[in-house]
């Protein structure tokens, strides 16, 4: 008997179970329990509150976090209050807060008349919010093995590993190469027959390695398990003496007539055509046979795959059945008994020899494993001196809450019960739901929860049954179906149904012509999947083409649309299955796979175009990429194509500049958003027809068979990607290695790679509704969602997979059966199906408003079919007619909607310790709003500080890819081969790294001669130079003149670069503002615009007090007239047009790359630095004496002038006036630190 949970007054002591059916709003529960014990005096850092993923853990922390914040503003409003204010303060908070100050509220009430006193626990909760022990059961037991290193006995220090997938692989290698690389002929031919290989081994042992509490029941007898190399060799024996018998000729003598009558097809009918051939070529003596095709000889699969029916077939089946074939079969009999044994013995020494071997290398290493933090933490508790350690960890905590407790093992729970189950001083509540335990591959231990209910006091025992998630019409559905126990509906005595309770006021509302549907469970049978699953299709399209449809969520009835509805599938195939359905009635639909998402093809086609990014210069991997689904390249496309390959290896440099730069994201979303006339006009040129001008290649894409599906798999890969490339930080070469190791394309790649982050229904689900499609997920993802509506195309049939191996013994022991005989077969399954009935279970209760179920009826009673039986016929309906119906075409703006960003979606970094720089200032003028990145304020992610990151848009053309302001790669950009040799040369950000280095090392008073071999040997050494032996030569000779020019023109102020001294230049001068004021671009670019300076429209900006400007200023030097000048080498291209480095050009570049704001920001940093170093602050009349202005030097386009008194080619001066600059700083206000 159970009572009914009421979270403001139950005892907040002792241990405690609260059994919490789907919907009942757990985490709400769970928010109140916390909320009780900081105003009954906890302090936050000891509750404990302990869930079993990283994504659960960040909600449960977002949502206690949420009600402390809400309570705090509550009290704060109360204090001081009146009777009459304060009841109007309480009569508008939410729901959850009311309840803390109502007559039914805790019984610990005695904060409420002492609000002061309230307030300041939970300003104090808030305060030391960051070091509330919210985690993971992995993170808590690491935690105190680490914090209690002495009392634990375990060394300081180790390194926690939670994915050990690589070393696992390895492991397994080795063994396979000690078994067969020194093996006898005989080992090796036994092996090819039972296919027995690395992969096979760790698709075979996985579940004992993986499962370490559970007792193995391998199927050896103890003298093997001692000895099971001799066994093997033993086995070895036998297997070769029944393998050389059947190539006798005396064996072929027992029944001559035999052989013949097996190859005839009407005497043994359910003989493969491959296990016919396998016999002929047995029949002379040439090549082995597998194991299935020896199987198919035996006496028993003979006996019942003879054709009676035929005369052949029935004097065949009497010669067998009479003891006359019985030499003929017998060695195939024991070849059936002998092999699976073999086998077994080879996995029994793979998983011994895995187990040692990884004990070697965590010791090794000074690592462990996430299981290792359980078992040590468990071991030590439960030694002689457990208590001490229990007792410290007690100290530690005031209260423990254990989330998702269905979901633990029998370690898990051993823990948790030793630490607090006899202290009266603490409060333990474990919260789950038994009707939910769905994750016994994941080691979850359904037993383990009725092993800690059977020890809990019945007057301990909760239970949550009001319902807030779905319709009261689906919850009298939910109450009847699972109502009565015949049969029972778990078919297990110690999970029971406990009706649900409607909750009050309950305002969801499924509606037909304005009528309540009465029915909203459905389930239709079938005589085969395939029309089960075609029978959902035509359910969904049907339900949003209804037009008397409705739905009530918020108070306001609207139709269904496609995002309301959720097909929720048990395996990837029937999903895949489903998907097509749904495509080709053109239902849009994102499908979260079961598998790995970096296994998909589309994986490999980004690591493909990663690549060729990366290489560029290389056309065969371009090539590739051309020819894939991104691009969707004909072959007369593609030799077309062969014309432009320096133009199409100049875009692939741009994306990797912007990759570079800025982040794999940004690059990737504008590979696929940017139309094909801004960024590949060489593809509309080849064939406008299949690349409209105006169309991006996700457009392209989404006309693709099976568009949404690519797009949906490309985008949820770049933002993984993204991810990895932020909390990694990696840069391009390393982010292609990571994507590697996760695609299995490197032979350190993780076989047991599930690679399933907690994120990825979430970006399912926001995908979904961005899209207005419908979703598809499997059911284990599905376990804590909601959806208006469920489909279940298949009902959830027991998977055939590892887990008919499980079972548990009679007291409740967790069990593998590796018996080759599979003898505990029975159990097994049963233990499937129970599992199997809870997943429906599951999949019935994620519906707010409907489920339809359609499935394929089978008699087996370890079917849930088969089993529920009559349970179903309630709610069977005629199968719905298919419906037709057609879609618009899905546009790019609803696959990549635009996002709006304010200030508030900056970091969360304290002043201080964030940084900036030009690069991060001016980044929202210089790319399109609709990146994901674009955070209005610098990224705390961003290595300001870094050499040349501040060059914005230098280096190439790389910021032009996505430029909206100045026409993105405007189709009259000159192509790569008629350019001249100077633009031929290598762009994009590594080669514009490599002439920085040469600028700042040249010796600007070198002799020709000097400069010329100089120049050569830096041009060689890094490789700039490409193309045919001349044309190589006339770009090197470009690069001299270019130099000499940069070096030997007269610059304005009546001087040249080579009459600098050495000792009067500083390169690379770094330096490191303090902002004191925090600015918007708003108010800043009204005063830049004051002095004529060009403000891009798009410009959006904030800085908070504090921030640091970080940044490089190339050259600072002194001339001869005595004045300090700066200058910025820019490499630029400008289109690789010469005309565009006039003056008007040069202006029109300044004013598209925003470079007004840098030297703004650079004359700044020269006046601080000039008084740090002289003592002196700048005036108006010293400014004037000592500082001369500013150079951009665009280099390309520099070539020796002989005209002295005209400003040269390529040189753009300024020198920003006094006030100027003066009230610049105002704005900012800073102090400078040269770096």
């Amino acid at each position: 008997m159970t009572t009914s949970f009421n979270a403001y007054a139950c005892p907040l002591d002792g241990v405690n179970l609260v059994e919490a059916g789907a919907g009942t709003g757990k985490t709400y529960n769970i928010q109140i329990l916390v909320l009780r014990l900081i105003l009954a005096g906890a302090d936050v850092r000891k509750i404990l509150v302990v869930t079993f993923t990283d994504a659960a853990t960040a909600e449960l922390r977002d949502r206690i976090h949420r009600i402390l914040t809400a309570m705090r503003d509550a009290l704060a409003q109360l204090v001081g209050k009146d009777q009459r204010e304060s009841e109007d303060i309480i009569a508008s908070l939410n729901e959850q807060l009311r309840g803390f100050f109502q007559d039914s509220g805790p019984a610990d009430g005695d904060w409420r008349q002492d609000l002061p006193g309230a307030l300041r626990k939970v300003k104090d909760a808030l305060r030391n919010f960051d070091q509330a022990p919210i985690s993971t059961i992995h993170g808590f037991c690491h935690r105190m093995l680490n914090e209690n290193a002495f009392e634990s006995g375990i060394r300081y220090g180790l390194e926690a590993r939670p994915d050990i997938s690589a070393v696992i692989n390895d492991i397994i290698h080795d063994f396979a190469r000690n078994l067969l690389y020194p093996a006898s002929t005989q080992r090796v031919r036994i092996c090819n027959i039972l296919d027995i290989n690395p992969g096979t081994l760790l698709a075979a042992i996985r579940p004992a390695i993986r499962d370490i509490g559970a007792t193995i029941d391998w199927g050896l007898t103890p003298e093997e398990q001692d000895d099971p190399q001799q066994a093997l060799t033993s086995q070895e024996e036998v297997i070769g003496g029944l393998l050389q018998t059947i190539k006798t000729d005396e064996h072929w003598q027992h029944c001559p007539e035999i052989p013949d009558n097996l190859l005839n097809k009407n005497a043994v009918a359910t003989l493969s055509d491959s296990a016919r051939a396998a016999f002929r070529e047995l029949l002379q003596r040439d090549t082995p046979m597998t194991e299935e095709q020896f199987q198919a000889y035996t006496t028993k699969a003979l006996k019942a795959g003879i054709n009676k029916t035929k005369s052949q077939g029935a004097a065949l089946v009497e010669r067998i059945s009479a003891g006359e074939a019985r030499a003929f079969t017998a060695p195939f009999d024991a070849l059936a008994e002998a092999l699976p044994r073999y086998r077994s013995l080879v996995h029994f020494q793979a998983q011994q020899y895995f187990h040692t071997e990884l004990a070697s290398r965590k010791s090794r290493d000074n690592f462990l494993t996430f299981d290792d933090m359980l078992t040590k933490l468990d071991e030590r508790l439960q030694s002689a001196d457990g208590e001490q350690l229990a007792e410290v960890i007690r100290a530690k905590y005031d209260c423990a809450l254990v989330d998702e407790f269905q979901d633990t093992d029998p370690i898990q729970y051993s823990i948790f019960n030793r630490i607090f189950r006899d202290s009266d001083r603490h409060a333990f509540f474990m919260i789950g739901d038994p009707k939910q335990a769905i994750y016994s591959f994941r080691g979850g231990d359904i037993f383990a929860y009725l092993k800690a209910r059977q020890d809990i006091p019945a007057e301990r025992r909760f239970t949550l049954a009001t319902n807030y998630r779905s319709s009261d019409a689906y919850i009298d559905v939910l109450n009847s179906f699972y109502d009565g126990d015949t049969p029972p509906p778990f078919d297990h005595e110690g999970i029971t149904f406990t009706p649900i309770i409607k909750p009050p006021g309950n305002g969801k509302i499924f509606a037909r012509a304005g009528q309540i549907i009465a029915n909203p469970l459905t389930i239709n049978t079938f005589g085969n999947k395939d029309l089960a699953a075609k029978d959902v299709a035509a359910k969904i399209a049907a339900t949003v083409a209804d037009p008397e449809l409705t739905i009530t969520l918020d108070g306001v009835p609207r139709r269904p649309r496609y995002s309301d509805m959720a097909v929720l599938v048990r395996t990837s195939k029937d999903g895949d299955a489903i998907e097509k359905l749904l495509v080709d009635r053109e239902v849009p639909v994102i499908w979260t796979h079961a598998g790995n998402i970096f296994l998909t093809a589309e994986a490999n086609e980004l690591l493909d175009l990663m690549t060729a990014i990366t290489q560029c210069k290389d056309s065969r991997a371009i090539t590739k990429v051309l020819a894939s689904r991104l691009f969707a390249a004909s072959a007369d496309d593609l030799l077309a194509l062969r014309d432009h390959i320096p133009d199409i290896q100049l875009h692939f440099e741009q994306l990797y500049e912007l990759w570079s730069k800025k982040s794999f994201l940004a690059m990737f979303r504008t590979f696929l958003e940017q139309p094909h006339a801004h960024s590949r006009p060489w593809l509309v040129k080849v064939n406008p027809a299949a690349y409209p001008a105006t169309d991006c290649l996700a457009q392209l894409l989404a006309k693709q068979p099976g568009g949404d599906r690519i797009l949906t798999n490309l985008i949820h890969l770049g933002e993984k990607l993204h991810q990895a490339a932020t909390q990694r930080r990696l840069g391009p070469e390393s982010l292609i290695t990571f994507l590697k190791s996760r695609s299995g394309t490197t032979s350190e790649a993780v076989a047991d790679s599930s690679d399933q982050d907690e994120d990825d229904e979430a970006l399912a689900l926001r995908m979904a509704t961005q899209q207005d499609a419908v979703l598809i997920m499997t059911l284990h993802k599905s376990k804590g969602l909601q959806f208006p509506f469920v489909f279940l195309p298949h009902l959830p049939a027991v998977a055939p997979d590892e887990r008919d191996i499980l079972f548990h013994d009679e007291n409740g022991k967790r069990c593998l059966d590796l018996t080759p005989s599979r003898a505990h077969r029975e159990v097994c399954e049963r233990e499937a199906l129970q599992e199997t009935l809870r997943i429906l279970y599951v999949g019935l209760t994620r519906a707010i408003f409907a489920c339809h179920v359609a499935y394929s009826r089978r008699a087996s009673s370890l079917s849930p079919h088969g089993y529920l039986g009559s349970r179903l016929d309630p709610w069977m309906t005629a199968p719905c007619p298919p419906a037709a119906l057609t879609l618009p075409q899905l546009t790019a703006d609803q696959l990549f909607p635009a996002q709006t960003f304010t200030e508030q979606d900056a970091g969360r970094l304290q002043p201080g310790w964030r940084t900036c720089s030009f690069t991060s200032l001016a980044h929202s003028a210089l790319r399109s709003t609709s990146l994901p990145d674009d955070d209005a304020s610098p990224s705390p992610q961003e290595d300001d500080d870094s050499d040349h990151l501040d060059d914005e848009g230098d280096e190439g053309d790389g910021a032009e890819l996505v430029d909206p302001v100045v026409g993105l790669l405007a189709a009259s950009i000159i192509p790569f081969a008629a350019r001249e040799p100077i633009f031929q040369l290598r762009a994009g950000k590594r080669a514009g790294l490599v002439w920085h280095s040469i600028f700042e090392n040249l010796n600007f008073q070198s002799s020709d001669d000097e400069l010329e071999a100089e120049l050569t040997t830096q041009l060689n050494l890094y490789s700039l130079l490409s193309g045919q032996p001349e044309c190589r030569e006339r770009q090197r000779q470009a690069f001299i003149a270019m130099t000499k020019g940069i070096l030997g023109n007269t610059l304005p102020g009546n001087f040249r670069l080579a009459d600098i001294q050495p000792t009067r230049r500083l390169t690379e001068l770094r330096f490191l503002y303090r902002l004191h004021n925090s600015f918007h671009s708003t108010t800043l670019a009204e005063t830049l615009r004051q002095h004529g300076i060009t403000v891009p429209e798009a410009w959006k900006a904030y800085c908070q007090a504090g921030t640091a400007m970080a940044g490089s200023i190339d050259l600072l030097f002194q001339a001869p007239n005595e004045k300090f000048y700066l200058l910025d080498w820019k490499t630029n291209s400008l289109d690789g047009d010469p005309a565009n480095f006039d003056a008007d050009g040069m202006s029109k570049e300044m004013n598209a790359k925003f470079y007004h704001l840098q030297y703004l920001i650079y004359t700044v940093a020269f006046a601080e630095f000039y008084r740090v170093r002289t003592g002196q602050a700048i005036t108006a009349d010293l400014y004037e004496k000592v500082f001369g202005g500013v150079f951009y030097l665009f280099v390309r386009g520099i070539v020796p002038e002989n005209n002295a008194n005209a400003s040269p080619r390529g040189v753009f001066f300024t020198r920003p006036c006094f006030e100027f600059l003066e009230n610049f700083r105002e704005h900012i206000g800073m102090t400078v630190t040269p770096a």
